[in-house]
């Protein structure tokens, strides 16, 4: 290497012998594969350094950095990658490249995303810098360097241009409804034949990209997921293969409803369930599990829009998901824990004493399958001690909160979740309202708050019931307290609860209730001190 007029190199060699060593100088041949582009970056890398003011690093310093991660390329890339970045489809054809399994064709990427073969070929051609662009349609688009495949799959490198996991969600469904068109044989023989490497790549790595995607499913993906979804969906024959697929999806999106706070329609998760419960041609525990899944959509649209159809049909998959997994099936209190809740929420719209007495007996019956020590048996006292919560409600038998309280505190022994915490906190509150009792309203709130304490950082829609069962409680306290300052505290957590309560949610009355019940107390306090003071 030319150190003519360098010093510090010169200096280096005189006391170290020759600079980089044959080793090194291999290895950089090796590391710059014939790409001059590459070769250029890197030497400017390693004699000029980041072109920082604060870079007091030397040629040597810099040469192992250089062999080893390439850090004078993550520039070449970012500023190649922004001069395209304008360009129509940029986006999927750089995330598709950088998540393939194996390197595909301009064709086979163009029939993968759906795109004509010259929006492919508009991208690429503007990154032959870093990207090998072939001259035949059957030869693969490859990196001119593998540290770009690195560099796209890092997101703290990448920045903007970082290749999402959740694309490979996308990538699923493009490979699927490339595999079900060449099932159906849409196109000519000669197309065919063209896309043949295509096929083959969808039907090898169709799983792989699902098992890649699905658990990390954005809400930015997610219109652009769905549409992928119903072209799929429009391709058939779908098979009871793909029920897994459809099963999945529902499920990552349900849990994203109930944890990311996005907003979608239940209705669109529910068809995804549905669809694929007709695919379950055998009475197995696939179809148990589809059936589970389904139900528990059900039940969200319920509880989202008051649709008693939905949660009638709920219970009745569950009716069926119970029939397939008898005892001592793993699974069974798994089932009858839903069906009891399925019960309990028609219950608290009904008001139907015969739902919510089946509720009970069935949480009763899973309670019995999950005996000590068994980790889960918490769910099962959860839910009994809700169930009794709520006849106590109905009929104000206080044995029936008494037997919840107890139950709430053998799971809070096994478990101390955010719910537990707030189930016994709730429960508390209504028997210190049967009896006038300070305690249990103090003790409720100290357990509720807990619970909040225990969601901090969660979404706001893990914690919106904890909210409103604090500001009820401290109403609840007022009435038997007549403290102002517990008047003050619900009125300062339900109006907070009731904006993380979609209008139609079944318990949205509830909170409003309470609160228009504070405000009423503290107006006809206010109005009565006013008549005192004439007085």
């Amino acid at each position: 290497m030319h150190i003519k007029g360098d010093p510090v190199l010169q200096a280096y060699v005189q006391e170290h012998g020759p600079w980089p060593n044959s080793s090194d100088a291999r290895k950089l041949v090796d590391h710059i594969d014939g790409s001059f582009v590459l070769a250029s970056a890197l030497f400017r890398f390693i004699f000029h350094g980041s072109g920082s003011q604060d870079d007091q690093s030397t040629p040597m310093d810099r040469l192992p950095l250089a062999l080893n991660h390439s850090p004078g390329l993550d520039a070449l890339y970012s500023a190649t990658l922004e001069r395209s970045e304008r360009l129509p489809h940029f986006r999927e054809v750089i995330s598709t490249l950088a998540l393939l399994k194996t390197p595909l064709p301009v064709p086979g990427i163009a029939e993968l995303l759906g795109l004509p073969a010259f929006a492919v070929v508009r991208v690429l051609v503007e990154l032959q810098a870093i990207i090998r662009l072939p001259g035949t349609d059957d030869i693969p688009v490859t990196f001119c360097h593998t540290s770009l495949r690195d560099f796209l799959t890092t997101k703290s490198r990448a920045g903007h241009f970082y290749a999402l996991p959740a694309f490979h969600l996308c990538m699923f469904f493009r490979c699927l409804i490339v595999s079900l068109r060449d099932q159906r044989g849409e196109q000519g023989s000669s197309q065919r034949s063209r896309q043949a490497t295509t096929v083959a790549y969808s039907i090898e790595y169709e799983y792989s990209h699902w098992k890649d995607g699905h658990h990390v499913l954005q809400q930015t993906a997610r219109p652009r997921i769905l549409n992928l979804c119903s072209k799929a969906r429009r391709c058939p024959p779908l098979s009871e293969s793909h029920a897994f697929y459809l099963d999945k999806l529902g499920i990552a999106l349900l849990e994203m409803v109930n944890n990311r706070e996005a907003t979608f329609h239940m209705e669109g998760i529910v068809s995804l369930h549905r669809e694929a419960l007709n695919l379950r041609t055998s009475s197995d525990e696939t179809r148990a599990s589809t059936l589970d899944n389904l139900g528990i959509a059900l039940c969200k649209l319920f509880e989202e829009t008051g649709s008693t159809p939905a949660v009638e049909e709920a219970i009745s998959h569950f009716r069926e998901t119970r029939l397939l997994r008898p005892p001592p099936h793993p699974h069974l209190p798994v089932s009858l824990n839903n069906l009891g809740n399925a019960l309990f929420s028609l219950f608290y719209q009904s008001r139907c004493i015969d739902h919510i007495a089946e509720a009970i007996d069935v949480h009763h019956e899973a309670l019995g399958v999950r005996p000590p020590p068994d980790a889960d048996r918490s769910f099962s006292l959860d839910s009994l001690g809700n169930a009794l919560h709520a006849r106590y409600e109905h009929d104000g038998d206080i044995s029936h909160v008494e037997k919840a309280i107890k139950l709430h505190r053998e799971a809070l022994a096994l478990q101390r979740t955010p719910s537990t915490l707030s189930n016994l906190g709730d429960a508390l509150r209504s028997r210190g309202e049967h009896l006038s009792r300070i305690s249990d309203h103090d003790e409720a709130i100290a357990l509720l708050q807990s619970a909040l304490t225990l969601l901090e950082g969660c979404s706001s829609v893990t914690r919106r019931w904890p909210i409103m069962n604090i500001g009820i409680a401290f109403y609840s306290r007022f009435k038997v307290s007549g403290s102002v300052e517990d008047l003050i505290q619900a009125i300062s957590y339900l109006p907070e609860s009731l904006d993380l309560i979609p209008p139609r949610h079944i318990y949205r009355p509830k909170a409003l209730q309470y609160l228009i019940a504070s405000l009423q107390s503290l107006s006809d306090r206010d109005q009565s001190l006013v008549l005192s003071r004439r007085d």
